[in-house]
């Protein structure tokens, strides 16, 4: 007799005479799959251990649970009534039997299913990253699959990319545990899904058609981000069961990187999607809007309320918020186009990018009367902020240049980037100067001092803590690297005045008058603390 409960090493134990441990006729005469161990093959989750046999006509999957679930079997079948019939394309058959495997004299529930051969989700996307047309009509497809499922008043509840197959480009759902039905309304949730793909807000108590609203943008972003951009995938991490976004990005969103990254994308549809999954979190699970990639979130809840269905028109990625003369028809749903300049543009959605002044055409003068040194790293730019009223604007003066090395190109072009407010694109070539160990320390030093300077302009703006200290570490390197760049010493003062550290703030501006005292800017700082 087991006590308790089998765990996985149990079933392993007992999957290998199938003859002897199932009742079921044809997992009898089943033979399990072997890895290269000679052990059986199996795909563990946090609730059940699956293995593939192969049957005298079929590959089946056989599904043993981990835990004990009092209601499950009701569950099972209520789920298999209002499948039946519907022929949806995206779930397989499954048979829930009572008397599934014997382990160590005991009988315990199995779930029997049709064998799925298709591709895990983040596998598919990783074998297709180079492919992006392909991937992007897989988002479309996920829409397509999302409203035939709401058609019918279900919900997956545990929407995650080990949950999702891909064959012939398709969709198939399998773990049907937490699914929603019609016939189960009423009752509580058994689980609550993979965290990463879940609201933080869920409980037992959320159990409802609405369930997968949340993890349909989550998927949906996560597609579009990676038919658009493939360098997202380096965000993904399957150890920890996750792809672009995680937990922590949910729970604290204003520390996220994804969501900065995100958020400050080129694609505008992109950063359309990432602000709705943000303000999602805001809202409460059950007045989460039905998904759907017309009609993205681009408020809080207070802020929704009071527009009545704040939307804007988003169509198949293409025409964004182009407004339609018709307001009853759609287009503009929230009025968005009004007063833009007055609403919380979250993602940079609405308002103009500020644009950065020119610089004075006379060579060796900064705008800011700075004389500069065209020697200095060999022709590379200098980055200068300067801060108006609540706001911060940052420039850069590139100096003539008079080197042919190739590595100060990325740094040229992300500086470009940033005058015309493409900060995603800027951050990549500032990184790939920090990452290529043939770069020289100085050169090194002005790029992670820009993209400080990326973070800083924002942060002040939001008054954004996190990113401010984010800000305040990347110009800590850049002095590491350069004990004379001056412009860091000056930025992190900033960083520091912002953060109310008014002595680390004095330090450093006398640090960069120590090193360039004709710089004005320098001596107002910190004459204006003192």
């Amino acid at each position: 007799m087991t006590s308790g409960w089998p765990v996985a090493a149990d079933y392993d134990e007992a999957i290998q005479n199938p003859h002897l441990n199932f009742d079921d006729r044809e997992l009898k005469e089943g033979e399990p799959e072997y890895d290269k161990y000679g052990s059986p093959a199996v795909r563990s989750g946090n609730f059940a251990s699956v293995y593939m046999l192969q049957g005298p006509k079929r590959k089946v999957a056989v599904r043993c649970f981990l835990r004990e679930i009092p209601d499950q079997q009701e569950r099972y079948q209520a789920i298999s009534r209002d499948l039946l019939g519907l022929g949806l394309p995206y779930t397989v058959n499954f048979e829930f039997l009572s008397k599934g495997i014997k382990v160590h004299g005991d009988w315990f529930p199995v779930l029997k299913m049709d064998w799925c051969d298709g591709e895990q989700l983040d596998r598919y996307i990783e074998r297709n990253l180079d492919n992006q047309a392909k991937l992007r009509r897989l988002a479309d497809k996920w829409f397509e699959m999302s409203v035939a499922l709401r058609k019918v008043g279900i919900a997956h509840g545990d929407l995650s990319h080990g949950n999702i197959m891909v064959l012939d480009d398709e969709f198939k759902l399998i773990d049907y545990d937490g699914m929603f039905v019609p016939r189960l309304a009423g009752r509580k949730s058994n689980e609550r899904g993979l965290e990463h793909y879940q609201h933080p807000g869920r409980t037992d108590a959320h159990f409802g058609r609405y369930l997968d609203n949340f993890s349909h943008w989550v998927m949906y972003t996560t597609l579009v981000g990676l038919g658009e951009d493939k360098e997202l995938w380096r965000l993904v991490n399957i150890a920890d069961k996750h792809l672009i976004f995680n937990k922590n990005d949910f729970e604290q969103p204003t520390r996220s990187k994804t969501f900065d990254i995100l958020k400050s994308h080129d694609d505008k549809t992109l950063r359309t999607y990432a602000t709705t999954v943000e303000n999602l979190l805001q809202y409460d699970i059950e007045q989460i809007p039905d998904f759907h990639p017309d009609k993205p979130v681009l408020f809080p809840p207070e802020q929704s309320q009071t527009k009545k269905g704040a939307t804007a028109r988003v169509g198949d990625r293409g025409g964004l918020f182009t407004p339609v003369a018709d307001k009853t028809t759609g287009g503009d749903r929230g009025k968005l186009f009004d007063n833009p300049a007055q609403e919380r543009d979250r993602g940079n959605l609405f308002v103009e990018p500020v644009k950065v002044p020119e610089a004075p055409k006379q060579q060796g003068v900064s705008r800011y009367g700075r004389s500069t040194n065209p020697v200095v790293v060999g022709g590379i730019a200098i980055a200068a902020v300067v801060i108006v009223g609540a706001g911060i604007w940052f420039g850069v003066t590139k100096y003539s240049p008079n080197n042919s090395d190739a590595a100060l190109n990325p740094l040229f072009t992300g500086i470009n980037s940033a005058k015309t407010d493409s900060v995603f694109d800027a951050r990549k070539k500032y990184q790939s100067v920090i990452d290529d160990p043939n770069t020289n320390k100085k050169v090194k030093s002005e790029a992670l001092t820009l993209m400080g300077l990326s973070y800083l302009e924002p942060a002040v703006t939001s008054g954004d803590k996190a990113k401010l200290q984010d800000a305040s570490d990347y110009f800590t390197k850049a002095i590491a690297l350069d004990k004379n760049n001056d412009d860091a010493f000056y930025s992190r003062g900033k960083t520091y005045e912002a953060l109310k550290k008014l002595e680390a703030a004095k330090n450093d501006y006398r640090s960069s008058q120590t090193i360039d005292n004709n710089v004005q800017e320098y001596k107002d700082a910190l004459k204006k603390l003192e």
